[in-house]
């Protein structure tokens, strides 16, 4: 691929990268990020009031499937949505691709029922 010389050639660039329309999906990202609140303090992975186990209470009470590495959940699946957990520690919601925000936004509404009950 040659360079891009002007704004014509970076907008045709995109406009022949997209899909069309119908093809158009809304996906979103949420990251949350375990906080100790006595020292204000990332929580840590292990123990029992970390990462790992609140992962392993949503496998329990939530259904998701867990994936495991050396005996650790690392992700949770349920449907088309997926739990990671990010470098920092933080645990991210990766959504499925919406037809619709109204689609995202349930599946949000979904995600943090748990965690203020």
């Amino acid at each position: 691929m040659s360079p891009i010389r002007n704004k014509e050639e970076l907008e045709e660039f995109f406009h022949n990268a997209g899909n069309p329309r119908r093809q158009w999906r809304v996906g979103t990202e949420y990251e949350k990020v375990g906080i100790d609140r006595r020292s204000g303090k990332a929580i840590p992975y292990s123990g029992p009031r970390g990462v790992e186990a609140i992962l392993r209470a949503l496998i329990e009470e939530y259904n998701w499937e867990p994936q495991e590495d050396e005996g650790h959940v690392i992700a949770l699946i349920r449907e088309k949505a997926q739990i990671h957990l990010e470098p920092g520690g933080q645990i991210e919601l990766a959504g499925e691709p919406c037809e619709s925000i109204h689609c995202s936004q349930a599946e949000f509404t979904q995600h943090i029922r748990p965690a203020y009950p």
